[in-house]
């Protein structure tokens, strides 16, 4: 089972996408950022680490993309997490500059249905316990 974090500021988006991740058999927790600097704010605590972040791009405070600059900079040696983005953009140019950074795993545009979130908890899922990182 894996943990995930939720970053997004769209709180109708978050109530859907905790209740469908906590439904899955695949997922033991569930934590929720409204924005960068508060999901950088639960990683500093050190003491739980997701396997999996959806992070949105486009949220007030800190973006997504100055979210994983600083992930980069401070988590990306100390943890192993994939990175979904999850942005409601679809310019070629966002999905160009996420795949520049490795952490990053899957670009899915909104809203992303139930099935595909499903299949990426499961890879992630899958890819933990196999060991295959």
């Amino acid at each position: 089972m894996i943990k995930v974090l939720a970053v997004d500021d769209d709180a109708t988006l978050i109530f859907l996408l905790r209740r469908l991740l906590q439904k899955t058999e695949r997922v033991s927790e569930v934590r929720v950022a409204s924005d960068g600097k508060e999901a950088l704010d639960v990683l500093s605590e050190g003491e739980w680490a997701p396997d999996l972040i959806f992070l949105d791009i486009n949220m007030p405070v800190m973006s997504g993309w100055d979210f994983l600059e600083e992930f980069t900079r401070s988590f990306a040696d100390k943890m192993e997490c994939e990175i979904v983005m999850l942005s409601s953009s679809t310019r070629e140019m966002e999905k160009d500059q996420a795949a520049k950074h490795p952490e990053v795993s899957k670009y899915l545009s909104k809203p992303a249905f139930y099935p595909t979130i499903l299949e990426v908890v499961t890879e992630t899922d899958l890819r933990r316990s196999t060991g295959d990182s």
